[in-house]
């Protein structure tokens, strides 16, 4: 629900598709927290487009991938670590193929896409009566000037308030009984 309402208010995207990270795209599929989240997703009024596997995450399968925090950890650091890895690797084999600045551009693009609380900072907290707002433990100046921003533009926007409305409204349509 937080990841939908976050890409409707900041990126812009009116009906975020919903994806449940899974070892297989197969209803049914998964451990005991995936197959009980599957229907809870199904009746929760979002546009929910079934299991995505890891490899859908860089494909754009789904707009949000839910999964709990330990897995979800996981993946965006082993997207950082991919992040510098291919950062390494383009700047040794394009070292003396590419003007610096185009060189630059390649690598600070591939860190927003596969490092973004890295390079431009913090986030919104989920889970906690408030606003509230992270940044990576790395850290430095800008993005930490960043998150404070996020937590502005959270602010102005309403996105607890906004929410708190989407959370009531699935709790209601997951709640209800089969017709």
């Amino acid at each position: 629900m937080a990841g939908c309402v976050y890409s409707r208010v900041f990126l812009g995207i009116e009906n975020p598709t919903v994806g449940l990270l899974n070892v297989g795209s197969e209803e049914g599929k998964g451990n005991q927290l995936a197959k009980e989240a599957f229907p809870v997703l199904q009746k929760s009024g979002l546009n929910f487009v079934g299991n995505v596997e890891g490899h859908d995450i860089p494909k754009g399968t789904a707009n949000v991938i839910v999964c709990d925090g330990f897995v979800g950890n996981i993946v965006l650091k082993f997207c950082e670590g991919l992040s510098e890895l291919v950062n390494g690797w383009l700047r040794d084999e394009l070292w003396d193929s590419l003007p610096q600045d185009k060189l630059d551009d390649v690598t600070t693009r591939l860190d927003r896409l596969m490092r973004p609380g890295s390079v431009l900072g913090g986030a919104p907290l989920w889970g906690v009566n408030g606003l509230v707002t992270i940044a990576h433990g790395n850290s430095r100046a800008p993005q930490i000037a960043h998150t404070i921003g996020v937590a502005k533009d959270c602010a102005e926007k309403g996105f607890v308030d906004l929410l708190r409305g989407e959370l009531e409204k699935a709790h209601r349509l997951i709640a209800a009984p089969e017709a």
